[in-house]
């Protein structure tokens, strides 16, 4: 019953949110956490996002599954625009080796894919 009530939350309030939405790849989520421009990208600066991957033979793999749980959850949260692992800052990746493989865990502040400009320019 509790993830119903917590579905049926997050359907509402996607249905209330997303048409304040500057662009359509975004939710309207992004704009309550603090942001800059750095790299020619707009990025978060008082939060980041944790991905974690699911165990594989190879620590690449690893590595490559934690970013992909990483775009994924940031997708949902603020939009396709922000969800691309390679345009994060701050990006810290720690990889545990479990029995003949391995699980990686990547935590990184998003970016948006799109370049800006600075307002200072």
């Amino acid at each position: 019953m509790k993830y119903r009530v917590i579905a049926s939350v997050a359907a509402i309030a996607t249905v209330f949110v997303a048409p304040l939405s500057a662009e359509a790849g975004q939710t309207g989520m992004a704009s309550m956490h603090e942001q800059r421009v750095a790299g020619g990208r707009l990025c978060f600066t008082d939060h980041a996002h944790v991905g974690t991957g699911s165990w594989s033979a190879s620590k690449r793999e690893a590595k490559s599954s934690a970013a992909r749980d990483w775009s994924a959850f940031t997708g949902f949260e603020y939009g396709s625009d922000w969800a691309h692992w390679r345009f994060a800052r701050g990006k810290k990746v720690s990889c545990n080796k479990s029995g003949s493989g391995y699980i990686c865990e990547v935590v990184a502040k998003p970016c948006l894919a799109k370049r800006v400009r600075s307002a200072t320019r």
